[in-house]
């Protein structure tokens, strides 16, 4: 029974563990969100975003946002090379050079 009990108390300590790791980034992205424009200046990782009109015509009102993370030199080259895509072209033979099979004709 000890090694049931055992089992069951290192499921919830790695169950909390869990949790409290996934929550951990949800609240570093929202020390930005719903602060006033006064609190948004004071705070280095938030930046203050104007009211503005899209493009469509809708309004958008001025709110306050996290300021992106700074790259590294290592993290712009992975990148770099991640959006980069590949064409692939696909070559098209002129009619000319298929190969027609032969027809035959019906004798009756």
């Amino acid at each position: 029974m000890s090694k049931i009990n055992q089992r069951l108390e290192q499921t919830i300590i790695a169950f909390l563990l869990t949790l409290t790791l996934a929550i951990t980034p949800v609240q570093a992205a929202t020390t930005c969100k719903g602060e006033g424009q006064i609190a948004c200046n004071k705070n280095s990782a938030c930046g203050w975003i104007k009211a503005h009109k899209r493009k469509d015509g809708a309004t958008v009102k001025a709110y306050c946002r996290a300021k992106p993370k700074k790259k590294t030199s290592l993290d712009s080259k992975n990148a770099d090379s991640d959006t980069k895509k590949v064409k692939k072209t696909t070559e098209k033979k002129p009619k000319s050079l298929m190969i027609k099979k032969p027809t035959q004709k019906k004798t009756s």
